[in-house]
């Protein structure tokens, strides 16, 4: 790793705002009034989101947050509990003047665009961002909040069926409305998922008080599904300013949204299980692991996976597809570097087919067991054994690479 990741610059420019680090904090518990805010603006995030205004404020039930393994939240929580007002009189004003970049989150109806954008601009918010339960809601909040504003505009989407069918496609229409207003549309994707649910295995009830016990989920778990979703709508328009959000928990995941094309990172949930202060970590992290993959600044690395993406992995197989039976011609060459293994043991423990061994310095893989899958090598925390799929791998490739590596 270079020593000189201090000089790394992680800001990024934001619908012609600049960032400090591309960690935009989404709407939720932690921006719950400026001291929130200010406290995440202290710890190097690049932009706040208020939690989401509405004309009235929410009464949350007694136990709306619940833990999900380590890295993932389940919530019934609703939406700001202080009226707008106290957002255009104290919490926006109080944050901006305390130096952070404010998105303020106004929901979730046509009527409340309309009440809230204009007072949440005039109160000194740097961006709108819309959020609906349902697609439908989506457009002609935009076309509203267009007509009542001047800052640019974010539009957040879900991918919650059926509610939200296709939030891709609605991101596109996004933008062709901020294009034919000439207004700056940008997009957020996605919130979290749901309903979901989850029981607390001491009380036999459900995690959180909503009806049922349903709930939303967030954090690592729902990262996947939001990759897939950020990679089709920047693979449609890489000019798209966008922040993907779900699943950020480390410097290596906001790296794959960026790798994608997103413009900003969101965060939230590792932030509340971990504290605020968590993410001070997360930007030297980021620094250290752009410096070690060889990028000095967030321009260089942005989109970067876009074309090494099959054309492909946005479209659902076919029934057809799914029942093909292909024969591949490409195996796994697979490196190892003895001096950099901490003689974990886990690439040999997640083998399915006892194709893998160490006894540390030797190396060893069983090419007639080996199914090719990668596992090995995905889980392994050094780099020390790599792998690359290589066409045509013959038998006597194997040999050739058998000795060269692993004796």
């Amino acid at each position: 790793m270079s020593k000189n990741f201090e000089n790394v610059d992680v800001s990024v420019e934001f619908g012609g705002v600049k960032l400090q680090s591309p960690f935009i904090l989404s709407s939720g518990p932690l921006t719950y009034a400026a001291e929130g805010m200010i406290k995440a603006h202290k710890n190097g995030v690049g932009a706040v989101v208020t939690k989401t205004i509405r004309i009235n404020r929410a009464i949350n039930p007694v136990t709306h947050i619940g833990t999900m393994n380590a890295d993932s939240l389940v919530n019934c929580e609703k939406w700001a509990d202080s009226d707008p007002e106290v957002w255009f009189n104290r919490e926006i004003p109080m944050a901006k003047k305390a130096g952070c970049v404010v998105i303020a989150s106004v929901g979730h109806t046509l009527e409340e665009a309309e009440a809230i954008v204009a007072p949440a601009e005039a109160a000194g918010a740097d961006f709108i961002e819309l959020v609906s339960y349902t697609e439908i809601d989506m457009l002609p909040m935009l076309e509203a909040t267009i007509a009542r504003v001047k800052i640019p505009i974010i539009c957040k989407l879900s991918s919650n069926y059926p509610a939200w069918k296709d939030p891709v496609e609605c991101a596109r229409k996004c933008i062709e409305i901020g294009k034919a207003n000439n207004h700056k549309v940008m997009i957020a994707a996605i919130d979290s998922v749901g309903p979901v649910l989850a029981i607390d295995v001491y009380t036999q009830g459900p995690k959180v008080s909503s009806e049922n016990g349903y709930a939303w989920l967030s954090g690592g778990a729902i990262r996947p599904i939001s990759m897939k979703i950020n990679y089709e709508i920047m693979k449609m328009d890489r000019n798209i300013i966008s922040y993907g959000i779900g699943g950020v928990t480390k410097a290596e995941d906001a790296l794959e949204y960026l790798m994608v094309g997103t413009t900003g990172v969101g965060i939230c949930s590792i932030a509340i299980i971990k504290g605020i202060e968590y993410i001070s970590k997360l930007i030297v992290d980021l620094k250290k692991k752009m410096s070690e993959l060889g990028y000095s600044n967030i321009a260089e690395l942005r989109g970067s996976a876009i074309d090494n993406l099959s054309k492909e992995t946005s479209n659902e197989p076919t029934v057809g597809e799914q029942e093909k039976d292909v024969e591949s011609d490409a195996k796994l060459q697979f490196t190892f570097k003895e001096e950099i293994c901490i003689k974990c043991n886990k690439c040999v423990k997640i083998c399915s087919y006892d194709a893998r061994t160490l006894k540390f310095p030797e190396m060893r893989v069983d090419r007639d067991l080996c199914r090719n899958c990668g596992a090995c090598s995905s889980v392994c925390p050094t780099r020390a054994l790599t792998s690359v799929a290589v066409k045509k791998f013959t038998r006597t490739d194997d040999l050739q690479n058998y000795v060269a590596y692993f004796s």
